[in-house]
């Protein structure tokens, strides 16, 4: 079947139409509404810069992790340009909005006259065996989700020392360093000095319309989708053997629960765990793909 490019971006902007209405009518509450939105925070600039670079690769997998990718340096660029420059957060969000509205509308001019063609084949090539591991991935995956959301709640020792980070940068004032520290006695702390993923996530709640502390709760349910996604195709890429990839995901999915019940899915909002679990793999996946293959 063969679509037109520019009907696929005037459904992305019929897609925000929808999902902007359902959180203007309470959905920006939720966990469902914040799933949604943050996916499609997430995968909105990272979509439109990789139509515009165009990488050499065909791999569905290998895409996707780049859409990722993409999505979140995209944000973290303009957190850090934020605190250089001592931006507010309100100024940020303007920013952010233009920039996405103009890789938009880039997009859409470089693929106008483009023709995408959906392939329906690998569906067709598919064993029943492929089927069976394709619904145990499944399972395991809607397990570890509902784990996270029965967990949504947790807050933990550390995470008030990251909600007071958070409603720093949440009042308005210039997030320069010495602003968002804790403490004005001590010096400043190289980590946590530049909190760019505490502003995505003030950035991202701004944008929907609800507060920060409940971006801050409900925002590891759609972040365990895209780890999951990420660890599943870091293992496609090191491994050709569609049984080993499987194994080595489930298996994967069986240390997280034995782990007090996906604890670190549930801890994916703090900066540490961020890193072991989601950029960790897309840095040596990255680097493999680009330097070795």
């Amino acid at each position: 079947m063969k679509i037109k490019s520019y009907f696929l971006y005037l459904g992305y902007l019929g897609w925000l139409a929808i999902l902007f209405t359902s959180l203007f009518l309470g959905l920006n509450n939720t966990g469902l509404g914040i799933t949604l939105a943050f996916l499609t925070f997430i995968l909105s600039p990272g979509v439109f810069l990789l139509r515009l670079i165009k990488p050499s690769t065909s791999s569905f997998m290998v895409r996707l992790v780049l859409i990722i990718s993409l999505g979140f340096g995209f944000y973290f660029l303009l957190s850090l340009i934020a605190i250089l420059l001592n931006l507010a957060i309100g100024q940020l969000v303007i920013i952010s909005v233009l920039l996405i509205g103009i890789l938009f509308v880039w997009a859409l001019f470089k693929d106008f006259r483009n023709i995408w063609q959906t392939d329906w084949q690998w569906f067709k090539n598919q064993t029943i065996v492929d089927w069976l591991l394709i619904v145990a991935v499944l399972i395991g995956i809607i397990i570890a989700f509902l784990a996270v959301d029965a967990q949504s709640d947790k807050i933990g020792g550390d995470g008030w020392f990251h909600l007071a980070i958070l409603q720093k940068i949440a009042s308005g004032q210039g997030l320069n360093p010495h602003n968002l520290w804790m403490t004005k006695t001590t010096a400043l702390n190289p980590i946590y000095s530049f909190p760019i993923w505490h502003i995505l996530v003030v950035l991202f709640s701004k944008i929907i319309n609800t507060s920060f502390f409940t971006a801050w709760r409900q925002i590891m349910m759609p972040m365990t989708l895209i780890v999951i996604i990420v660890w599943f195709g870091f293992l496609k890429t090191f491994f050709k053997s569609k049984s080993l990839v499987v194994l080595c995901f489930l298996c994967f999915l069986v240390y997280l629960l034995i782990a007090n019940s996906f604890y670190m899915f549930s801890a994916i909002i703090t900066p540490d765990t961020l890193n072991r679990l989601l950029l960790l793999p897309l840095v040596i996946l990255l680097t493999a793909k680009y330097l070795f293959w």
